[in-house]
């Protein structure tokens, strides 16, 4: 085993020393609660490969663009190789199953040699080559094509001409049935078009034909069209104030109505120290603000991060790249958005200055490189980035095994990512509801003789409705010498994917949270942070309390124990009668080691909207993985400090254990956000390891009423349909005249279901009667 990186007065030591060995070892966790399981995606914070071109039949090169992400596949384009025509080809996010799907020839109508990405709709993926079409062979000047992504049905949407525009390099976009498009060349001297398509081929219409000049851009290059709020914006590398077509000027940034009328530049980039020159790639919105790089310009000339306003005022340059080992070069693409963060990739720059990956904040501060790429992993990234489940997905147009490109992950939970590697993964609102929330110390600094039983016992309050929760356990114990083994029964019923769950057989450190088995995710030094799913079918939601047992076994008779239990739930209740928002967060990333070189001492956690106008209280409630008294860190909510200058203190018998902390906070808005720091504003003696891994903001409004309606009246009586929150206490009153003093109530109940119906039998339609609903 590991050795575990904490001193505690007993031994747990590697196999090369003393270890404990007992004939059995069990630890019995009786919990009465109910549970249902919260899922949220931890990615295993690395770098790799997940194909390496060889430039034959699998392609070679590609270039402008990020992959298209459906499902657990990849899907993309390579400019070469395949007789030099190029290939479509999809892959698992794994980096298993590759295969091309369509390999493009020398032969009409075909495309040959695509340098943009895909656009995907159903099943559809949708690309562009610069060459080939009708024409044959590279003599073609371009095409819009289809294919299913399976592989199936390919087939020639448009073939570019002179008269049209023609030779595109970025792909296209989908909006419904029409696909939206940009060339490089134009109609005559034209210097570049914009186009569009209907998704089925046919009736192609050029909406504008670039002229260059102070008032128009000129070639457009790898970066794609934007549509936003029915308005086309996109980015030129030339044209703009004072160029003249055919000279080296510096680009704009347009927007277009999608008829092909309102052309304008929003943006004239002018180059020199101050500003940005030729945009390669395209748009990224994010809010109210464009964001996009261009390739050169800045104090360096290396290119620059700019933004502007949707209306193309408050154009700003945010950074300047520099080159050289810590920054990045020339980047050719568009920028990805991720919580509070960008990400990009440059062409140059970093350590082998062979291109980057980075990130930054959308201020333009906490600029970090995320990777150097060295050759054998790829060089010279002219692409974008492609972001789901924690991870990044590119490509690099050269290097790695034949130095034809390759097609790479990079998870950017964890530290790794200041801002990110908290995600959300539940958030809701209703009625009666309510947080529970509980933390129970169980270290054992010193174990009883071996094998032992430990128990705990948690009573929630009577509900009649669990909405969500989750049973998180610290565990110290579990290695892949010494395995761990896990069952949970619920009242008495083992569960199957659970019965035993084995923990410490990988060397994975940060497995996958799963909405439908167990997970455990560890530091390396055989210390888990373990999270257990319980069906909610399992479950009693009449007020009955739950039992769930948890029962540690190490089938080698290894010393393995839990520290801390902390169980969530959020849960609904007659009895209550207030309206409740909630918004929980998970974390990713190694649970007991320091941040490493290049990465971030600080991690956030954007929760979901809230409405704070009517909220009486308002909580937050966090799960640190560990504490260390007297060792300071900081915890700031919507940018005010909460908890002193030493907030996560582990609550047990010894130090170095897991902490939960809670506050009442006062300054909510509609979105919320909490930083966890262990950075340079922390006082000496600073903490040095950052490890929340477990948010909850929790926010209690006044109970509302719903509608009532009068669905028909007749012999038999006057039927009222009540629409109002599950669990709410309503009373529905009537009277004859409206006086305030003869409001009578006609029944009171409890709402089942978001529509309820009663027929009161003593009005009928020959009497005149009047209704109303309220809560109780």
């Amino acid at each position: 085993m590991g050795r575990f990186p904490i001193n505690h007065s007993d031994t747990m030591k590697t196999s090369n020393t003393r270890i404990i060995k007992p004939t059995a070892t069990a630890l019995l966790l009786k919990v009465a609660t109910a549970l249902l399981a919260l899922s949220g995606s931890v990615a295993s914070a690395q770098f790799n490969v997940l194909h390496s071109f060889t430039g034959g039949a699998d392609g070679a090169n590609p270039y402008y663009g990020a992959p298209i992400i459906s499902g657990s596949t990849l899907y993309g384009t390579a400019n070469q190789g395949a007789a030099g025509g190029g290939v479509v080809y999809s892959v698992n996010t794994d980096g298993s199953g590759f295969a091309v799907l369509h390999t493009f020839t020398n032969a009409a109508p075909d495309g040959y040699q695509p340098l943009g990405s895909l656009a995907l709709s159903g099943s559809t993926l949708y690309g562009t080559t610069y060459y080939g079409g009708n024409a044959n062979g590279i003599s073609g000047v371009g095409t819009v094509f289809a294919i299913n992504t399976n592989g199936s049905s390919y087939q020639n949407l448009h073939s570019f001409t002179s008269s049209t525009g023609y030779k595109p390099y970025s792909a296209v976009i989908v909006d419904g049935s029409t696909l939206y498009g940009m060339t490089y060349y134009g109609t005559g001297t034209g210097v570049g078009s914009i186009y569009s398509l209907p998704t089925s081929g046919g009736s192609f219409t050029n909406l504008h034909t670039f002229a260059g000049g102070t008032n128009d851009g000129s070639r457009p290059l790898g970066g794609s069209l934007l549509l936003n709020n029915g308005v086309l914006y996109g980015a030129t590398v030339h044209g703009g104030t004072g160029s003249l077509i055919g000279t080296a000027n510096d680009g704009v940034v347009f927007s277009v109505n999608p008829d092909g009328s309102g052309y304008t530049n929003l943006v004239n980039f002018t180059g020199g120290t101050t500003n940005g020159a030729n945009p390669y790639g395209g748009l990224t919105l994010v809010g109210s603000k464009f964001y996009g790089t261009t390739r050169v310009g800045g104090t360096a000339n290396l290119g620059t991060i700019y933004s502007l306003n949707t209306d193309g005022s408050g154009y700003s340059v945010l950074f300047n790249f520099t080159g050289g080992v810590t920054n990045g070069a020339n980047p050719n693409g568009a920028l990805t958005s991720i919580g509070s963060f960008l990400v990009g990739t440059t062409k140059a720059g970093g350590s082998s200055n062979l291109g980057t990956l980075f990130k930054i904040g959308l201020d333009g501060s906490g600029f970090n490189l995320l990777h150097s790429f060295t050759g054998a992993d790829g060089s010279s990234p002219a692409g974008d980035l492609a972001y789901t489940n924690n991870t990044l997905y590119g490509w690099t147009s050269t290097g790695g095994a034949s130095n034809a490109g390759t097609v790479f992950s990079m998870a950017v939970g964890g530290y790794a990512f200041g801002g990110l590697g908290m995600t959300n993964v539940l958030a809701g609102n209703i009625a009666n509801g309510g947080l529970f929330w509980t933390n129970i110390p169980t270290w054992l600094n010193v174990p009883p003789s071996l094998p032992y039983t430990y128990q705990e016992t948690v009573t929630m309050p009577a509900c009649n409705r669990i909405v969500a929760s989750r049973l998180l356990l610290t565990v110290w114990g579990g290695t892949p010498d010494h395995t761990c083994q896990m069952t949970v029964a619920v009242n008495g019923t083992n569960l199957p994917a659970a019965n035993p769950f084995v923990f410490g057989t990988t060397g994975d450190l940060n497995a996958l949270f799963s909405s439908d088995a167990p997970c455990a995710y560890g530091s390396g030094y055989g210390v888990w942070l373990v999270a257990v799913p319980i069906p909610a079918g399992m479950l009693f939601t009449n007020g009955t309390p739950n039992s769930i047992s948890v029962t540690e076994a190490t089938p080698d008779s290894y010393d393995g124990r839990i520290q801390h239990i902390t169980l969530a739930a959020v849960y609904q209740s007659s009895a209550l009668t207030n309206a409740f928002a909630y918004s929980v967060t998970e974390g990713s990333g190694d649970i007991y080691s320091s941040p490493t070189t290049g990465e971030v001492s600080q991690r956030t956690a954007v929760f979901a909207p809230v409405n704070p106008a009517n909220a009486t209280n308002a909580t937050l409630t966090a799960l640190y993985t560990y504490g260390d008294t007297g060792q300071n860190d900081r915890l700031y909510f919507n940018g005010v400090q909460y908890g002193g200058d030493d907030v996560a203190q582990w609550s047990g018998p010894a130090n170095y254990g897991p902490s939960v902390v809670t506050f009442n906070v006062t300054n909510l808005v509609a979105t919320n956000a909490v930083t966890f720091s262990v950075g340079a504003d922390v006082s000496a003696p600073q903490e040095t390891s950052l490890r929340p891994q477990f948010v909850v903001l929790a926010v209690t409004s006044p109970g509302t009423a719903g509608q009532l309606a009068i669905t028909g009246i007749n012999a038999t009586g006057a039927h009222l349909t009540w629409s109002g929150p599950t669990l709410a206490n309503y009373s529905i009153e009537s009277t004859t005249n409206l006086s305030p003093a003869a409001w009578n109530t006609v029944t009171n109940f409890t709402g089942t279901s978001g529509t309820m119906t009663f027929t009161d039998s003593a009005a009928t339609n020959s009497a005149s009667r009047f209704y109303r609903a309220k809560t109780r």
